[in-house]
């Protein structure tokens, strides 16, 4: 559970559309199936453990369909907690890297550092 499982379990941020609402924004897991266009990429294989994240939590489901590109690969020797916790706090810094790489923006082609990524 991550400080924003908590906050919508509480209903705060929480909307009728969102209903039922099942916590787990961060989550561990391994790859049951892949998708058509997942399986193209070639990116992750069924049975591969991997580390996720959804923008509208499910992931203390049993299973949660999510794309491929919000899943990474983790090694067998990290534990669970240790992985989910790196995701919560450096996903933000991943997501602004990706953002600041992509063609046209005032870093591409630049080698950049965030520090602080938290969500």
């Amino acid at each position: 559970m991550s400080p924003r499982d908590v906050m919508y379990c509480r209903g705060i941020g929480l909307d009728k559309q969102m209903l039922p609402f099942i916590p787990g924004f961060e989550f561990i897991g391994t790859v049951q199936i892949l998708g058509e266009h997942a399986r193209k990429k070639g990116v992750l294989k069924e049975g591969q453990r991997v580390a996720g994240l959804s923008y509208n939590g499910g992931g203390n489901s049993r299973f949660v369909s999510i794309p491929y590109d919000r899943l990474f690969e983790i090694s067998s020797t990290v534990k669970s907690t240790n992985a989910v916790c790196l995701i919560h706090d450096y996903m933000a810094a991943l997501k602004a890297l990706r953002l600041a790489k992509k063609a046209g923006s005032p870093f591409t082609g630049m080698k950049l550092l965030v520090t602080d990524g938290f969500s």
